[in-house]
């Protein structure tokens, strides 16, 4: 399987961010709503912030785990999948 994952822009191209000022978390569900629904974007929302929530409340219990086994919980994005 080959990935042009790493391999940057075309050459002769650039990236340009269309949008360079970041928007509201409102702004984001009203668009969502738009192309989905009210019931359905609020129920997304819901469940990302349900997840935070989860996340929060087990990084106490998850830790130690990780300490037990000698990982790390954090990602070193020096290295290659």
């Amino acid at each position: 399987m080959v990935s042009n994952l790493n391999c940057g822009p075309a050459p002769g191209t650039s990236i340009q961010n269309l949008n360079p000022e970041p928007q509201s978390k409102l702004a984001i569900l009203r668009r969502r709503a738009r192309l989905v629904g009210w019931p359905d974007a609020l129920g997304q929302a819901a469940l990302g912030m349900l997840q935070k929530l989860i996340a929060w409340a087990s990084a106490a219990r998850v830790a130690p785990i990780w300490g037990e086994h000698g990982l790390d919980p954090h990602l070193d994005m020096g290295r290659p999948w």
